[in-house]
């Protein structure tokens, strides 16, 4: 028998768009908050450029996958959830502030790169505090299997990015080498979202593991998708400019 197909309502369409709102609004004041009581007595400087690359910007994607993977496992909101689910948002911003340093990229998201905003220096050492406070409160909030599941997605995407510098201007890529990079470098980071907000919520292993294979797919569409936009996507929408990736390798 034929499975039949279902496509989604309008109103399902207008509540799954509410739900991303409003769980990434209270995402974002979780990050703000958090940013506020975390570099109490350092230098301002930092603090302005985090709050730069972090607030009014950004699709949120992580953070909500990792609410949603949660929820769907049992667990009620609660203000760590969202500080949870904003430590994903912090890795991939650090990501992305490292990667501008490598491509030269001047803009990101509509606005100037931190890179271009600030200098090379800030900018490095802005991605380095989001990556050590995401493993700090992701150990804190979930544990020791919490903390190795991301810093394995972590050493995964430097890998990652290692096979993209080898495979850079080389029109001989096979398709293979080519997913083995995507993997590496955005699917495992958004598997390990998903795999820790199942633990938070307290999944089985079952659970954990099939969320983190949902991730992991989302991880590699949403990458290709990325890489088309940067051959077809218009820079007022995609906030960058088309074709640097490809520049860049």
């Amino acid at each position: 028998m034929k499975e039949k197909k279902t496509v989604p309502t309008v109103e399902d369409t207008v509540f799954l768009i509410e739900f991303i709102q409003r769980h990434a609004e209270r995402t974002e004041e979780a990050i703000r908050l958090d940013l506020e009581s975390a570099l109490v007595g350092n230098d301002p400087l930092l603090l302005e450029v985090l709050k730069y690359s972090l607030l009014k910007g950004g699709k949120r994607l992580r953070p909500v996958l990792a609410i949603l993977s949660s929820r769907l496992c049992g667990r009620n909101d609660d203000d760590n959830l969202y500080l949870l689910a904003a430590t994903f948002e912090y890795l991939h911003a650090g990501s992305l502030i490292h990667d501008d340093v490598i491509d030269h990229a001047e803009n990101r998201r509509g606005k100037e790169s931190v890179v271009k905003k600030y200098g090379i220096a800030a900018a490095i050492l802005a991605g380095d505090w989001l990556h050590a406070r995401c493993m700090h409160l992701v150990g804190t909030l979930a544990g020791q299997k919490g903390l190795d599941i991301v810093c394995n997605a972590t050493q995964a995407m430097v890998d990652g990015e290692f096979l993209q510098l080898r495979y850079a201007a080389n029109p001989a890529v096979t398709e293979e080498q080519y997913f083995s990079v995507v993997l590496r470098k955005t699917a495992r980071l958004i598997s390990a979202t998903c795999e820790i907000g199942a633990l938070y919520g307290n999944a089985d292993s079952t659970q954990q593991k099939a969320l983190a294979r949902y991730g992991e797919k989302i991880g590699i569409a949403f990458q290709i998708i990325d890489d088309l936009l940067d051959y077809l996507g218009d820079e007022q929408a995609t906030g960058k400019l088309a074709g640097n990736d490809f520049v860049e390798g």
